[in-house]
């Protein structure tokens, strides 16, 4: 479900709205029509939802008849699509996709963005809001999401990265434990010995995370010794460790000169 509630956000996210885009008080607006139609025809079983509360209605009817006033009070029960704190009102929509529903809970208010008081709330004004929550329950499933961020919604953000080949090849790098032994005696192994020490000593890598992996795969093939410590008849051991590293640094040093 996680994964479908993604591609959604992904899919619409992506669609250019900026055409359908009004600006008002300073505040920019999607057309909930437009947004209602570029829903459904991405996604057709899409549907909304308008949250209500139920509420008892008094109402009381005089009449005159023959200098007589007659006053007669009736009750009912009725649904309302907005709810009250006891001073202002606010308004809950619901836009559900794929079974997912996303949610919004928006105040109603007047032409000047100002809170309605509950003693004058006018069926316009929580009309207005509906339609606002509505496209803000949208924007929360992607869709007009860029207005409310305020810039444009690149497609760069939901681009999977690649990974990076010479990152991914130092990784194949200092994950060998063992390399082909490479020495035919003494002095090659000595040279190679003080090749390594002296790029390990001397030579001044990118300071990035590529390095750094080298390092501790070196680190890690020591085991507590030094290079310079390791010698060519103190057994097959050294021997391994400075050949695995040669190879590591080796096939790291062909990577930067290729890149």
């Amino acid at each position: 479900m996680t994964e479908v509630r993604e591609d959604t956000f992904k899919k619409l996210s992506q669609i250019n709205v900026d055409d359908f885009v009004e600006t008002k008080m300073g505040l920019k607006y999607l057309s909930w029509a437009k947004a209602w139609a570029i829903l459904k025809s991405t996604y057709p079983d899409a549907e909304y939802k308008i949250y209500t509360r139920k509420m008892t209605i008094n109402e009381s009817k005089t009449t005159s008849d023959g200098g007589i006033t007659n006053t007669v009070t009736s009750s009912y029960e009725t649904e309302v699509p907005y709810f009250t704190d006891g001073k202002t009102c606010f308004v809950k929509v619901g836009v559900i996709i794929n079974g997912h529903e996303e949610t919004e809970i928006f105040p109603v208010m007047d032409l000047k963005n100002n809170s309605v008081a509950y003693s004058v709330v006018k069926s316009v004004d929580v009309n207005k809001a509906l339609q606002r929550a509505f496209v803000k329950a949208c924007a929360r499933h992607g869709l007009g999401i860029n207005i409310y961020m305020g810039e444009e919604f690149k497609e760069e953000m939901f681009e999977e990265k690649k990974p990076d080949p010479i990152t991914e090849e130092v990784k194949r790098l200092v994950s060998i434990k063992v390399v082909p032994n490479k020495f035919k005696n003494a002095t090659e192994f000595n040279n190679i010995k003080q090749e390594v020490c002296d790029i390990l000593t001397k030579d001044k890598w990118p300071d990035n995370v590529n390095s750094k992996s080298i390092y501790e795969a070196v680190s890690k093939t020591l085991a507590g010794t030094r290079v310079s410590a390791l010698e060519y008849a103190n057994g097959t051991q050294d021997i391994d460790k400075l050949n695995l590293i040669s190879y590591i640094i080796k096939g790291y040093k062909n990577l930067l000169s290729s890149k």
